[in-house]
């Protein structure tokens, strides 16, 4: 009975799952692009300082972000950041 319980604990590291929080189910999402106004999302990139804590590391990256305007209103300035985490990012996900 003990070892059953063992195989069916998922295998964790450092207090999470060894794979991550990842779902599998959205990987290979397709999406209906019918429904998206092709004109009101896209795609862009930030420059990031790769070490924040190291004032000698000039190194950088390129951080992307996805947009969408297709809910804008041109009277408010509310804006929603979402953060994909450890989730795989596309356009399919805005």
């Amino acid at each position: 009975a003990l070892a059953t319980v063992a195989f069916a604990v998922p295998p964790m590291f450092g207090g999470r799952r060894k794979e991550g929080f990842t779902s599998h189910l959205l990987e290979n999402r397709k999406v209906d692009t019918s429904l998206i106004d092709e004109n009101s999302f896209g795609s862009g990139t930030i420059t990031q300082k790769l070490d924040h804590f190291d004032e000698n590391n000039k190194n950088n990256w390129q951080q992307r972000y996805f947009f969408n305007y297709q809910f804008k209103q041109d009277d408010s300035n509310v804006n929603i950041i979402y953060i994909s985490g450890e989730q795989i990012a596309s356009d399919s996900t805005i």
